[in-house]
C-alpha cells in the first residue's frame, strides 16, 4: 500500500506543476559545485590473477584471495571416428589424443595502501582433497582481519569418494593448537560423511558426498596459527553445517552465522559457545565489526524499513537491544579505516556512517570517477583522506582479467581537468548503461557524463522518494541533459516539449544508416504524433497463439471470436493457462491496450466504447480467485501440455528471443498462428521496450548527448547484448534471425517421447510479418490512469454497477486527468 501511495502523490506532484510547458533549467539539475573531487589513479598488478575473490584490509595492508596458473593439466582422451565408434590402432588399443590445459590454484597476495610492494602471501596453501577424491575441490567462502595484523579465513573442502575409498585429506601438515581441532588433519574431512550415496551419471558406482569447513588464522609474517575443523566442533549443533558470514573482535574472538545461529570461537581457538537466532523473527542479515572492536549483529526492523544495530553479547549469549538503526542498503557495513564507524555502498555511492551522530556521508560516487562499483573490492579510506581499492575487469581485447589497484585521490574541484559535463539522471542504473558511460568517459578529451542516480534518494520509509525527486525537477524545469526512461511517464513528458524528438538524429546518422538501419516499425509505435522521444537496444513483442484451424489464420478479432472458437474445443477447455484469473485478465489485457484507450497527442479518450464494455465484460467470465494454496503443479499444468490435450485454446506469448518461438511452435506443431488480442489494431501483438535513452530539450551540448546515447543503436553492441531482446539496430536484427534459422531444439511430448523442431526461413517470415504489422507499444506512464481503471471496475465486478456504467464513469474521469495532463 505504501508504493501505491507514494506513485498516487509522484503523479499528483505532476499534475500540480503541470510539467512547466516550457524548460528553463538549461539543462541542470540544480547540484552544486563541489568543494572537492576524487580523480582515479589506476595502478595495472597483474594480467596473471583470474580476479579478486575475497579480501581484507589489515594493519596497513589489503590481502587478497585470487587464483593464478599453476601446472598444465596433460589429459590422455580416447578418439572416435564419425560415427561414434572408439579409433583403435594396429593392436586393437585405443588411438589416445592428448589434451592440456591451464590450471588454476589459490593463492594470496598482499599490497600497501599506497599501491606499491605487491607481494604473495607464502603461508597461505590451499588444502587438499585425496587423491582419489573427486568432483571438488576447496573455496575460501571469507576473509577478516585480526586485531595487530594478519587475518583470518574461511575454507570450505567438499568432494565425492567412491564407496571404499580413503576419505583422508591430504593436509598441509601444520598443527593446531586449538581445543577446535579434534582429531588429526588427515582424519578431519573424513569426520563430516553426509549420508548421501547414489549412483553418479555413467556407472553404478555408489559415492559418498564429504564436506566440511576449517577456520584458519594466519599472523602477518605468514605463519599459519589456528586450524579448527568447525564442522566437527560444532557437529552436535548442526547435522548440516554452513558459515554464510564471519568476523573477529578486537580481543581476537571469531563470531560465525551458522544455520540460524552466532557461533563464537576464542581468541585460543576454544569454543565459546552460540547464540541461537530463531527467535528473532526478522532474522539477522549481517554481523560485522565496529571501530571499537565490539561485534554487532544487522537485523532488519519490524517493518523492514532499516536495520538494528544490535551488540552481541558473548557474556550472556544473546544479542543485546539495538543501539542505532542504519539504512537498508547497509547490510554490507564493514569498517574501512577513516574517522568512521562503518562504510557501505548505497547505489553508485560510497558512504561512511558515524555512529556517535547517527549520520551518513556520502563520499564517493564510484561512476563519477570512471570506476565500476561491480567490479571493486576492499575500498578504505587512508589516513589522507583518499580513497584505495582493488579491481577485477574483463578486457575486450581478449587480454582476459586485469587486476588494478585504484587510487582516488581527493583533489580540490578547481584542481581536476575540466570537461564538458552533461548530467544522466536515472532511479537505478541498468549496468549495461554503467559501462558505456564508462567507457565514454575514458575514451572523450572534451566531454564526460555524470550520473545522478535519484535512487539513492529513497527512504526506508518510502521506496519511491528517488522517483518523486526527478519527477519534482524536470517539473520545475530542472531538467537532466540526458534520461534514463524506466518508470517515467515519458507519454506525458514527450507533449510538453520537455525532450529532443530523436527521429532527425537518426537520419542524420550516416553510419547507422538513417531509419533504413533500425527496426522502424518498433520505434514507429514508440513514437508520438511522428516524434520519437526515446531510443532502446532491444524490444520484446507480447501476443496471443492459437490454433490457426480454430481461430483462423489472419490476425485480428474480437471477444465474441474467442468464445466462438471455445465453442470448438473439447468440453472443459480453457482459454489460458491454470490459474488465470479475472483480475489478473483484465489488467494484462488492460495494461497491454491501454493506448487504444487514450490518444495523449489528442487528449481523446475512448473507455466509453463498446471494445472497453467487452473487455470487462470478457475479463469477468473468469473465476475471481484461484486456490493456488490447495493446487498441486504437475507436468500436465504446462501450458504446451494442455495445448496438446485439448484443455487450453491459446497461450500468451512473450517473444524475448526466437528460441520462445521454437517452443510454443511445439505445443500446435504447423498449426501454430499469432493471433494477436481482441480489438489491437495491427497484428494484434504489443512491443515493450527495455532501457530507454532520451535527451532533453534543454540539453548543453544535444550532438555530444547523441553521440553518447546512440551506443544503444550500434550493430556491434546489440549483437554482442541480443540476449535481452530483439535487436532494434536492423543489421544486427536480421542476424538474429539468419543465426537462428536451421537450429534445432529438442522437447518432449505428452508421451514423454523427445521431439526435435528446425527453425526454418518460414518461422522468421512469420515473427517478422508480426514485428512489421505491429503499431502499439506499452509505456510506462499509465499507473494513475490504472489506478481509477481498477478502482471503478470493481464496482462492476461486485455486481453493484453495469458494464456500461463503470466505462462511462472511467471515461469520465480519466478524461479529466489527461486534460489536466495535455
Amino acid at each position: 500500500m505504501k508504493l501505491k501511495k507514494t506513485l498516487c502523490i509522484v503523479l499528483a506532484l505532476v499534475m500540480a506543476l503541470g510539467l512547466l510547458s516550457a524548460c528553463g533549467g538549461g539543462g541542470t539539475t540544480n547540484t552544486p559545485t563541489p568543494e572537492y573531487a576524487y580523480v582515479a589513479n589506476y595502478t595495472e598488478l597483474s594480467r596473471d590473477f583470474s580476479g579478486v575473490s575475497n579480501s581484507v584490509l589489515s594493519n596497513g595492508r589489503i590481502y587478497f584471495l585470487t587464483n593464478v596458473k599453476g601446472d598444465p593439466i596433460v589429459e590422455q582422451i580416447p578418439t572416435y571416428d564419425d560415427n561414434g565408434n572408439p579409433i583403435l590402432d594396429e593392436n586393437g588399443e585405443p588411438v589416445m589424443e592428448e589434451y592440456t590445459y591451464d590450471s588454476w590454484v589459490p593463492a594470496i597476495y598482499s599490497i600497501a595502501l599506497d599501491g606499491t610492494d605487491l607481494k604473495p602471501f607464502e603461508g597461505y596453501s590451499a588444502i587438499e582433497t585425496p587423491e582419489n577424491a573427486e568432483y571438488g575441490g576447496s573455496w575460501v567462502t571469507g576473509m577478516c582481519a585480526l586485531p595487530g595484523g594478519g587475518f583470518a579465513l574461511v575454507e570450505n573442502v567438499s568432494y565425492s569418494i567412491a564407496s571404499g575409498g580413503d576419505a583422508a585429506a591430504e593436509g598441509d601438515g601444520s598443527e593446531s593448537s586449538g581445543e577446535g581441532e579434534t582429531a588429526a588433519a588427515a582424519d578431519a574431512l573424513a569426520a563430516v560423511d553426509v549420508p548421501a550415496i547414489e549412483p553418479m551419471p555413467g556407472g553404478n558406482v555408489e559415492y559418498t558426498y564429504v564436506e566440511t569447513y576449517y577456520l584458519r588464522t594466519f599472523d602477518a609474517s605468514g605463519a599459519e596459527g589456528e586450524k579448527i575443523d568447525l564442522s566437527a566442533m560444532f557437529a552436535e549443533e548442526n547435522e548440516y553445517f554452513y558459515v554464510s558470514n564471519f568476523t573477529v573482535d578486537g580481543d581476537g574472538n571469531i563470531y560465525m552465522m551458522v544455520n540460524g545461529a552466532i557461533m563464537v570461537i576464542g581468541a585460543d581457538g576454544s569454543k565459546l559457545g552460540e547464540i541461537d537466532l530463531s527467535n528473532e523473527s526478522t532474522g539477522v542479515s549481517n554481523i560485522v565489526t565496529a571501530a571499537d572492536g565490539s561485534v554487532c549483529a544487522l537485523s532488519y526492523n519490524s517493518e523492514y524499513t532499516a536495520l538494528s544495530l544490535r551488540p552481541v553479547n558473548v557474556s550472556t549469549l544473546r544479542l543485546d537491544e539495538p543501539i542505532a538503526e542504519l539504512p537498508s542498503e547497509a547490510y554490507g557495513a564493514r569498517v574501512a579505516g577513516g574517522s568512521y564507524d562503518f562504510c557501505y555502498n548505497k547505489g553508485e555511492s560510497f558512504y561512511g556512517y558515524t555512529l556517535a551522530t547517527d549520520t551518513e556521508e556520502q563520499l564517493v560516487t564510484w561512476i563519477n570517477s570512471d570506476v565500476d562499483s561491480n567490479n571493486i573490492s576492499s575500498a578504505c579510506l587512508t589516513e589522507n583522506g583518499d580513497i584505495v581499492c582493488l579491481s577485477s575487469e574483463y578486457s575486450s581485447s581478449g587480454d582476459g582479467t586485469i587486476t588494478y589497484f585504484i587510487t582516488l585521490k581527493k583533489t580540490p574541484y578547481d584542481q581536476v581537468p575540466q570537461k564538458t559535463t552533461l548530467t544522466l539522471a536515472c532511479v537505478y542504473l541498468d549496468y549495461r548503461v554503467k559501462s558505456q558511460i564508462l567507457d565514454f568517459n575514458r575514451k572523450s578529451s572534451d566531454y564526460r557524463i555524470e550520473v545522478r542516480d535519484y535512487s539513492e534518494f529513497n527512504t526506508d520509509d518510502d521506496y519511491s522518494a528517488g522517483l518523486t525527486k526527478l519527477i519534482t525537477e524536470i517539473g520545475s524545469g530542472a531538467v537532466p541533459d540526458i534520461l534514463v526512461t524506466s518508470s517515467l511517464p515519458m507519454d506525458v513528458f514527450g507533449n510538453k516539449g520537455l525532450f529532443e524528438d530523436l527521429w532527425p538524429y537518426i537520419e542524420a546518422d550516416e553510419e547507422l544508416g538513417g531509419r533504413a538501419g533500425v527496426v522502424e516499425p518498433f520505434f514507429n509505435a514508440i513514437s508520438e504524433d511522428g516524434k520519437l522521444y526515446q531510443i532502446t537496444s532491444s524490444f520484446t513483442v507480447r501476443t496471443l497463439a492459437g490454433p490457426a484451424s480454430i481461430i483462423g489464420s489472419e490476425p485480428g478479432w474480437d471477444y465474441d471470436d474467442i468464445y466462438a472458437a471455445l465453442e470448438k474445443m473439447p468440453e472443459g477447455c480453457e482459454v489460458f493457462s491454470v490459474g488465470t484469473t479475472r483480475d489478473s485478465v483484465f489488467s494484462d489485457v488492460c495494461s497491454l491496450n491501454l493506448s487504444n484507450f487514450v490518444d495523449w497527442s489528442t487528449g481523446q479518450c475512448s473507455f466509453n466504447s463498446e471494445e472497453f464494455i467487452d473487455l470487462l465484460e470478457f475479463a469477468n467470465s473468469f473465476p475471481q480467485t484461484f486456490d493456488w494454496e490447495h493446487y498441486e503443479w504437475t507436468a500436465e499444468s504446462d501450458d504446451v501440455y494442455r495445448v496438446q490435450a485439448g484443455k487450453q485454446l491459446l497461450i500468451s506469448m512473450y517473444l524475448s528471443s526466437l528460441y520462445n518461438y521454437s517452443y510454443y511452435c511445439s505445443a500446435f506443431g504447423d498449426d501454430m498462428v499469432l493471433k494477436g488480442y481482441p480489438g489491437v489494431e495491427g497484428s494484434g501483438a504489443v512491443f515493450s521496450m527495455n532501457t530507454g535513452l532520451a535527451i532533453s530539450s534543454a540539453c548543453k551540448d544535444k550532438d555530444a548527448a547523441w553521440s553518447f546515447i546512440r551506443y544503444c543503436l550500434d550493430e556491434d553492441y546489440q549483437k554482442e547484448n541480443s540476449y535481452s531482446g530483439m535487436c532494434t539496430n536492423k543489421a544486427a536484427y536480421e542476424a538474429q534471425f539468419e543465426a537462428q534459422i536451421g537450429q534445432e531444439s529438442y522437447y518432449y511430448d505428452n508421451e514423454g517421447n523427445e521431439t526435435k523442431r528446425t527453425f526454418t526461413q518460414e518461422d522468421a517470415d512469420a515473427i517478422k510479418a508480426v514485428v512489421d504489422s505491429t503499431v502499439i507499444a506499452v509505456g510506462y506512464s499509465s499507473d494513475q490512469i490504472t489506478s481509477i481503471i481498477n478502482e471503478e471496475a470493481a464496482y462492476y465486478f461486485n455486481g453493484e454497477k453495469s458494464a456500461q456504467d463503470v466505462a462511462a464513469t472511467i471515461q469520465n474521469r480519466v478524461s479529466i486527468y489527461v486534460s489536466e495532463q495535455s
